[in-house]
């Protein structure tokens, strides 16, 4: 699945399934050999940007292997793991992405020197969640949002298009129920079964790495990715997805009650 979304093209979208299954594995008590392999491979594609990074990564992985006491064989598979993906990173880069990924990732890195092309929305952003001030302009009175300034204010920008409307206090307001819905789920777990748990861990996951994502990259802490704020992104299939997930997880309510 996660592979047909990256080929669609939706590479943000295509993450969430190994944010999911990290999730659950790592909530469940997988194996070490198992979660190792899932930390290892973000953070080689991450720190393939200089290779003195890489030496870092792969040195400090193998003197932990080693300490750990693990065996030959997950040491080799581990260190090669490392050198195949932050050698395959910049090929990626050139030859497997969009032309509109890399501006948005450029536009990241560089905001100030592409304020008027690729980091316009980021900029707008930046200007809309800061005229918000404490208690915000009002519903409806947004003037980035209402001006056209702010693109995708419905979507990728929903919470900053909140934030100039309600200020700083709503969105805390917002940002605590996230959050409290999100510990809500991490307590569930602590009294379910293993096959309940590894659901509400996936429910989690999702939510998660949507809420954070989202916001990340609405206050310019993570590159515009596509990916929708739950239940306030304007569409249609996400809030499917997330009402079915509301779902199960009623329903396990009901049936740990």
């Amino acid at each position: 699945t996660a592979a047909l979304v990256l080929i669609e093209p939706d590479l943000a979208t295509s993450v969430t399934y190994f944010f999911i299954f990290f999730a659950i594995t790592y909530g469940v008590g997988a194996p070490r050999e198992i979660l190792i392999p899932l930390i290892l491979v973000p953070l080689s594609a991450l720190f393939s940007i200089h290779p003195l990074l890489i030496v870092i990564l792969f040195v400090g992985t193998f003197v932990y292997l080693k300490l750990r006491n693990f065996s030959p064989f997950i040491i080799l598979i581990n260190l090669f793991l490392i050198l195949t993906v932050s050698l395959s990173t910049p090929i990626i880069w050139k030859k497997g992405l969009k032309e509109y990924q890399k501006q948005r990732l450029t536009a990241f890195l560089a905001p100030e020197k592409y304020k008027n092309r690729e980091a316009w929305q980021i900029y707008q952003a930046q200007i809309a969640l800061g005229s918000g001030g404490l208690t915000g302009k009002g519903l409806g009175k947004g003037t980035q949002k209402g001006l056209a300034f702010l693109p995708a204010a419905h979507t990728d920008f929903i919470f900053t298009s909140f934030g100039e409307e309600f200020g700083f206090l709503g969105t805390s307001f917002l940002l605590l129920l996230y959050s409290l819905f999100l510990v809500f789920i991490l307590k569930l777990t602590q009294r379910t079964g293993r096959y309940h748990k590894g659901i509400l861990l996936g429910i989690w996951g999702y939510f998660f790495y949507h809420y954070a994502l989202n916001m990340a990259a609405n206050v310019s802490l993570f590159p515009v990715a596509g990916i929708p704020l739950p239940f306030m992104t304007f569409g249609g299939s996400h809030i499917i997805v997330e009402f079915i997930m509301l779902s199960m997880l009623f329903r396990i309510l009901k049936e740990e009650a």
